[in-house]
């Protein structure tokens, strides 16, 4: 039923001239990969992604109206604790609270791999490690880092930093 309404919306922003584009509109509950594109603007041809059960919608932007949606940020801090743990994990929450992007903790999930590192097994990532022809060593996780800062929020930091999850 959504996808109709979806579908029904796009086709009228093309036939309406003034409609120069979409912001899209993510409601809460939803999950992470959505929360990071809410607020982003497309243009009126392109198509809405989506997947099973999205509440995500789409806002027309025209030249008189401007919407200003919520960004990943703004949901972030609209959301409870518990849903914040459920939607980013425990570490995911932590890591965004000390200040890392909402985008950089979500993206890292999908390069994730587990590598012999220190002795030991670690949970690293390839995502946002730079060019593609260039290896570059893959980054830790958040949940690798505050296992490895072992409590020390001054420790934690400053890997996040190094594994560029703050700027």
């Amino acid at each position: 039923m959504a996808d109709t309404g979806r579908q029904a919306d796009q086709a009228a922003m093309v036939a309406n001239r003034g409609v120069t584009s979409y912001v899209r509109v993510v409601e809460l509950p939803a999950c992470s990969r959505c929360i990071i594109l809410a607020g982003r603007e497309y243009g009126v041809s392109s198509g809405f992604l989506r997947h099973p059960r999205c509440d995500c919608t789409m806002q027309p932007v025209t030249r008189r109206s401007r919407p200003t949606p919520l960004d990943a940020h703004d949901l972030f801090e609209s959301m409870s604790p518990a849903q914040r743990r459920k939607t980013f994990g425990e570490a995911g929450t932590k890591a965004v609270e000390d200040g890392a992007s909402v985008s950089a903790v979500v993206n890292a999930r999908k390069g994730m791999d587990r590598v012999e590192m220190f002795g030991r097994t670690a949970q690293v990532t390839r995502t946002g490690t730079g060019s593609r022809r260039r290896k570059r060593p893959p980054r830790l996780m958040p949940e690798e880092i505050y296992r490895l800062a072992d409590g020390d929020r001054n420790h934690a930091i400053r890997l996040l930093y190094k594994n560029g999850y703050l700027r």
